[in-house]
């Protein structure tokens, strides 16, 4: 996600705070800061100072709950559906725990991937977490995870390429430290070791070992499964005291690797932060940034139930989720019905301009090359109205019984005339008739010529009829 995260650790002796910006390549940390946590400036205070110096004035960021108020519990599921295992685990805890749920927070992560799943659930009391988070507020800073400390950072180490199948995490904490146990990407064990006041002296870091193989041989004896890992990890300020990682390989029988989670990730630190870096005291924070607000497979959240973060578009996100679908699915019925309405419109134009060119060549068979048959057709109309408007003379203009009457008129009463057929076109009119003789015929003709309205008058054919009583004759006047 693009953004900045902080991370805050609270350790036995200090608040540990890392910012870290999230780029589309690469990841940033741009501040980090530690501050001591003494019983008289408390908490908030400590939040505020630490928040100060990195910039952070108010908001959300990624935090841990107390080790001393949380209480682990390992419990066979099942089911291995995580769904399910979130409504039931409540009632799987009941037996285990000396008070009634309804007054705990619970969280839980999947320790294998079996049918029946082994699960860490995690529980806080809820009096206490409202306190806790009342503090926080008084700081100025609402957490948006309250995580387990350590788990983030085991979290990374088992997700790792290069991890082993099994693996170990200690973070060294004020005079003891936090144990948690990974296998095949999964956490599967969280405890909080106490140790000696004086760990630098070898019989506390013995005893300490001897602390931790217990807890191993314990945890393995319990759920059955046969748990030996291959190396430890250590983080904390202790762990870089003198002889530590020696006696640890000693006393464990395991290689020991210093945690330097800057290096083994691909976060870069500014200039600023690279000065004051103190990775085994900062890994934890930086972890926890890199975790991010919206989680990490196998992490824990407190920050659930009633006590979640208030998100306004969240509450409606089952109604949001139902709304967008409904939305997709209109607007796809509507594409769908457009798309359609454009392939019938598409095809009937098609249709059209093919009717259009049919017309055009049976109206204009010499044009062969058809561009804009509407645009051609309109041009060629053109032309002969204008040529029509050239040959124009007053005959032409004059209404078709006006015409009748002008040529009615010029033939001889004494004629016996009947005219089968007339046409009148802009080139001039034609006649066609029958009569007595072709002496008729002849005289029709010359009567005609001398009306001042025809230009010339022509005989086209003259010729007897079947029963050779009359003559069938055409005339062409212009």
């Amino acid at each position: 996600m693009i953004g900045t995260t902080v991370g805050i650790d609270i350790r036995d002796e200090m608040v540990v705070a890392v910012a870290v910006r999230a780029g589309l390549r690469q990841q940033v940390v741009t501040g980090a800061a530690t501050v001591p946590l003494t019983d008289e400036a408390g908490l908030a205070e400590a939040l505020r100072a630490v928040c100060e110096q990195i910039g952070m004035s108010a908001g959300g960021c990624v935090a841990v709950m107390p080790f001393n108020r949380l209480s682990f519990r390992t419990v066979k599921m099942p089911f291995a559906s995580v769904k399910k295992i979130g409504q039931t685990i409540a009632y799987e805890l009941e037996t285990m725990l000396p008070i009634p749920v309804d007054g705990l927070v619970a969280d839980f992560v999947v320790s294998n991937r079996a049918p029946q799943p082994d699960v860490l659930a995690a529980v806080a009391g809820k009096e206490f977490l409202a306190e806790y988070l009342a503090q926080w507020q008084a700081a100025g800073v609402n957490p948006a995870v309250l995580e387990v400390r350590a788990v983030p950072l085991a979290g990374l180490l088992a997700r790792e390429n290069v991890a082993p199948d099994c693996g170990l995490l200690l973070d060294f904490v004020g005079t003891g430290g936090t144990m948690v146990l990974f296998a095949q990407g999964r956490i599967v064990l969280v405890r909080d070791l106490p140790g000696d006041g004086e760990m630098a002296t070898e019989p506390a870091r013995a005893e300490f070992c001897r602390s931790v193989l217990a807890t191993i041989h314990s945890h393995r004896g319990g759920n059955g499964e046969r748990l030996v890992p291959e190396v430890v990890f250590v983080t904390g300020p202790a762990a870089g005291a003198a002889g530590m990682a020696a006696a640890l390989r000693e006393g464990l029988g395991l290689p020991v690797t210093l945690v330097d989670l800057a290096a083994r990730t691909s976060v870069r630190l500014t200039e600023a932060v690279a000065e004051r870096w103190d990775g085994l005291s900062m890994d934890g924070a930086l972890a926890l940034a890199l975790r991010g607000r919206r989680g990490a497979a196998g992490g824990f959240n407190f920050r659930k139930d009633a006590f979640a973060v208030d998100r306004p578009l969240h509450r409606f996100k089952r109604e949001i989720i139902w709304g967008a679908a409904f939305a997709m699915a209109f607007v796809a019925l509507v594409g769908a019905n457009l798309g359609i309405e454009y392939y019938h419109l598409q095809r009937r134009s098609r249709d059209l301009d093919g009717r259009i060119k049919t017309i055009f060549s049976e109206a204009l068979p010499q044009v062969t090359r058809i561009v804009d048959p509407v645009q051609q057709l309109r041009v060629r109309v053109n032309e002969m109205k204008r040529a029509a408007a050239g040959r124009a003379n007053t005959w032409a203009e004059m209404s078709v019984l006006d015409f009748l009457q002008e040529i009615s008129g010029r033939i001889p009463v004494t004629y016996t005339v009947r005219l089968s057929r007339m046409a009148v076109d802009p080139e001039g009119a034609i006649i066609k008739g029958e009569t007595d003789n072709f002496n008729n015929v002849d005289g029709i003709k010359k009567g005609l010529a001398a009306s001042p309205l025809f230009r010339e008058v022509t005989i086209s054919s003259a010729n007897l009829d079947r029963t050779g009583s009359k003559v069938q004759f055409e005339l062409r006047i212009q």
